[in-house]
């Protein structure tokens, strides 16, 4: 029984007791729930302070590499992850005009000068690899509270929203490989092995997306999946799973690389959207889903130590999305695109950000300063967002009851 990690139990257990208190309540002011998430980790952080000064409890886990708090986290996040890359459609990417390619690849430039080249040398100075990293966690933000005004509602709105959807999950998806490939490269160099494990592996997965991509084989699978054979699937699921995600923690290759790759192989091999399987591991997930960005919440009370940097980075990262913004506003009324492109600004989507900055951070390979000032500028922007939003469309249903 001595052996029993009753700290971290008892941790896990405040998560699970208040978030979905604070879930409901932020629900209702029309918040993202990783918004909620990180102020439950907020106010966990004080609750943890103050147990810590008043009972035998230490918390020591929190700092350990090696726990079972650890070991839930990184879990969790591969879920995210997986559910992420399993739930995308992979046809979307025929939507893709060459007016809305064209747009983002705008998009793109203008945040890689502007976050990017700012953070490099106004902000950083010197450190590329933290500038390229700060570049790709906020391309994913919703930079956009100024980009409201193109968006055009019509009857068909609920399946441009869909569409929508989709393109920005593709971005995500982007945004994540490019990082995954950039911290395996990293993880490679720093343990100087360029040669080995990784590669065979590496090899291996490619081999398994081409197979599985068959067209034969892939009719299979599917087929297979879609059977009432749950009971022998789903074991075998968690089986790969595990595997897949101790690969990811015991060798150089990105964590993030593995879930997306696997979570696109359940793609191809799991049949329709409302899938038994699909469900099931979308279930699976969401229960563990909130403690990465409660983590989060944790850290910014916890960690924070009053800086200039803290102050720098916080003040250049609101005003260089609000500057992007802007400069992107300006293109799309030069091009008369008054419609359509909300999938920059539509939804809050910092998540991705958070947990690339999170994962950088945990192999401290960014500040405790910047990592701070970054969470809270993601989380600005993300409430005006929505304010934004949820005025629009009052404003939407407002018109139509009137008409």
């Amino acid at each position: 029984m001595n052996n029993i990690p009753f700290e971290d139990i008892l941790f896990l257990g405040l998560i699970y007791l208040l978030f979905p208190i604070w879930l409901k309540l932020f629900r209702k002011l029309n918040c993202p729930d990783f918004i909620t998430f990180i102020w439950t980790g907020f106010f966990l952080g004080g609750l943890v302070v103050l147990i810590q000064s008043s009972t035998f409890l230490k918390f020591t886990f929190l700092v350990k590499i090696n726990s079972l708090y650890v070991f839930i986290l990184y879990f969790s996040l591969f879920l995210f992850l997986v559910q992420l890359g399993n739930n995308i459609n992979l046809k979307t990417i025929r939507n893709l005009s060459s007016g809305i390619t064209y747009t983002i690849l705008i998009f793109l430039f203008l945040n890689l000068v502007l976050i990017g080249g700012g953070v490099y040398y106004f902000v950083l100075r010197s450190d590329i690899i933290t500038a390229i990293i700060v570049f790709l966690a906020f391309l994913s933000i919703n930079i956009g509270p100024l980009m409201m005004q193109y968006v055009k509602y019509r009857r068909e709105l609920h399946k441009e929203v869909l569409l929508y959807i989709q393109l920005a999950t593709l971005i995500d998806i982007f945004i994540i490989i490019a990082f995954s490939v950039m911290h395996t490269l990293i993880n490679i160099k720093l343990s100087k092995d360029i040669f080995g494990t990784e590669v065979l592996i590496l090899i291996i997965l490619f081999a398994i997306t081409i197979i599985t991509s068959l067209k034969s084989i892939k009719g299979n699978l599917k087929s297979l999946i879609q059977n009432q054979n749950l009971e022998y699937i789903i074991p075998i699921g968690i089986g790969i799973i595990l595997v897949v995600f101790i690969i990811g923690i015991r060798t150089d290759i990105s964590l993030f690389l593995l879930a997306i790759w696997f979570g696109i192989i359940l793609n191809l091999m799991g049949g329709s959207p409302g899938s038994r399987m699909r469900t099931r591991l979308n279930s699976f997930a969401s229960v563990l889903y909130p403690v990465p960005f409660i983590e989060v919440g944790r850290i910014v009370f916890m960690d924070y130590h009053q800086s200039l940097s803290f102050w720098l980075y916080l003040n250049y990262f609101i005003l260089a999305p609000i500057v992007t913004a802007f400069l992107f506003g300006i293109y799309m009324r030069i091009r008369g695109e008054n419609k359509g492109y909300y999938f920059f600004s539509f939804f809050a989507r910092g998540e991705i950000s958070l947990i690339i900055l999170w994962m950088v951070y945990r192999q401290n390979l960014v500040s405790n300063h910047l990592f701070i000032a970054a969470v809270i500028a993601i989380v600005l922007s993300t409430l005006v967002s929505q304010f934004f939003l949820t005025k629009r469309f009052a404003k939407f249903i407002g018109s139509k009851i009137n008409v």
